[in-house]
Order: C-alpha cells, then sequence, then structure tokens
C-alpha cells in the first residue's frame, strides 16, 4: 500500500513538473510576443491582465505561507515546525519534491501565471 502511494505521489509530481515546464516557455512565448508587438490589442490586454491576476493570487500565497511560518515557529515549545511549500533557492536539493514537500518558486509563479492566461485567453476567445 506505502509503494502505490509513492508511485501515485510521484505519477504525480511528474506530470506536474511536466506541466510547469511547458507553462515556463508559453510565458516566454507570451511576453516576447508582446515585447515585439505581435499582438493585437485586446492580446496584450489577456496577458497584462493574467500578470495582474497572477501577482494578485502569488501575493496572496506568500503572505499565507509567511503567516503560518511565523504563527507556527513562533509557539513556543511546539513540536510543530513549519517548513514553506513553495520557497526558492532549491533549499532540499530538488525543484519539486514530496520529503519533504516543495515547489520551486520561479516554477510555481510561471505555472499560477500560465494557467491564468490559458483561462483569460479562453474567455476572450468566446
Amino acid at each position: 500500500m506505502n509503494t502505490a502511494l509513492q508511485i501515485t505521489q510521484a505519477i504525480i509530481l511528474l506530470l506536474i513538473g511536466v506541466f510547469t515546464i511547458s507553462s515556463i516557455f508559453n510565458a516566454i512565448k507570451a511576453l516576447v510576443q508582446v515585447k515585439k508587438g505581435r499582438l493585437d490589442e485586446l492580446e496584450k490586454k489577456t496577458v497584462s491582465d493574467s500578470l495582474v491576476y497572477a501577482m494578485i493570487a502569488l501575493f496572496i500565497v506568500h503572505t499565507l505561507q509567511f503567516v503560518l511560518g511565523i504563527a507556527a515557529n513562533m509557539i513556543p515549545n511546539s513540536n510543530f515546525h513549519y517548513h514553506p511549500i513553495i520557497s526558492g533557492g532549491v533549499p532540499y536539493r530538488s525543484i519539486i519534491s514530496n520529503d519533504p514537500w516543495h515547489f520551486e518558486s520561479l516554477f510555481f509563479d510561471c505555472l499560477i501565471f500560465s494557467v491564468i492566461y490559458f483561462f483569460r485567453k479562453r474567455k476572450y476567445r468566446e
């Protein structure tokens, strides 16, 4: 049973990793197209709106992590210590891992932007 859970977690993390790497290239492609002027005004608005919504979402996620970290690590004589799930600099010697749960901040930020950009682009296509 434990091996099946580990395989499931590995597959989930692999899928997240592949989607994250593709989202980095998607974000770079969108920003290069804006810079080169290949997008019309509606497409530029879609990219800028996606950046704004991504920044708001990331601000909320990182603020929650900050508050959880302060609350968990400031309790004296507690056995519970909070390790951030999203952090930069590869602190656990891996970009995405499940021991402990960790996600590299750069990849997470690009993932959030790409997901929001995907849904905003679909909204304006209809």
